[in-house]
């Protein structure tokens, strides 16, 4: 109830999946960007994009980033038959699955990827063993999930607002998480903002918050901020392990 009350006050309409020219989240610009961050870690990879949702992402990697084999992997059939039908490139497919139990073999992948999908998952540790498993050793996984403190706007709440996301992260939970599987976190952030606490929220309410206009700079992805009065809407982290010689 308090939930759903914080989300009509601050009118907030959650979305569960980001569909092109459809969707009210955000602006194509912050979702560009991420497909561009991602790319640049592809070329001459063999590729997943897990929760690959309408297949943007993956066709960007296959198209754009030189990857030599690139794998949409989703749980949502009508998802998997829009993205089969909507791009195609002689180094994509498509497959039906889901994130906690893959049917990949061990070591497999040269890269992962996660854009906003382990906050939807359930078993979340399952997956992350998962993406071990079949990502080889020298392997790299790029996820990026929001920032529990900024999307609850500073509210006491033990369950995210948006309704569609079962966990959000603090930077601290989410390092510890990542921890258990991977050696090397380098950490990266989209949209910073000033840290958000319960005045923030009040204020977010009663109309004093000035709306903020994203610009180019706004949405690029950049290393974490190292100054404490700042913060990040999504986290990203580059996730790999210390190859011993």
């Amino acid at each position: 109830m308090i939930r759903k009350l914080l989300l009509y006050l601050e009118r907030y309409v959650p979305e569960e999946r980001y569909v092109p020219d459809k969707s009210l989240e955000d602006i194509p610009g912050i979702h560009s960007s991420r497909s561009d961050f991602v790319c640049a870690y592809a070329k001459d990879k063999v590729v997943l994009d897990v929760a690959s949702g309408d297949g943007y992402v993956a066709y960007e990697l296959a198209k754009n980033a030189g990857a030599k084999k690139v794998i949409g992997l989703d749980n949502f059939k009508q998802a998997i038959e829009l993205a089969k039908k909507k791009y195609q490139h002689p180094c994509l497919e498509f497959q039906l699955g889901r994130a906690e139990k893959m049917s990949f073999s061990n070591n497999y992948f040269d890269l992962i990827v996660s854009l906003e999908t382990i906050e939807h998952v359930k078993d979340y540790h399952m997956f992350l063993q998962e993406v071990k498993r079949t990502l080889k050793p020298d392997g790299i996984f790029i996820v990026s999930t929001p920032n529990k403190r900024a999307t609850l706007r500073g509210a006491m709440l033990k369950k995210p607002l948006n309704p569609y996301h079962l966990i959000e992260f603090t930077k601290k939970k989410l390092e510890k998480s990542l921890k258990k599987c991977f050696d090397s976190l380098e950490w990266y952030g989209q949209l910073i903002i000033p840290k958000k606490d319960f005045k923030y929220f009040l204020r977010k309410i009663f109309g004093q918050v000035k709306k903020i206009v994203f610009t180019k700079k706004d949405i690029k992805i950049v290393s974490y901020p190292k100054d404490k009065r700042k913060d990040v809407c999504n986290f990203f982290v580059v996730c790999s392990q210390v190859i011993k010689k």
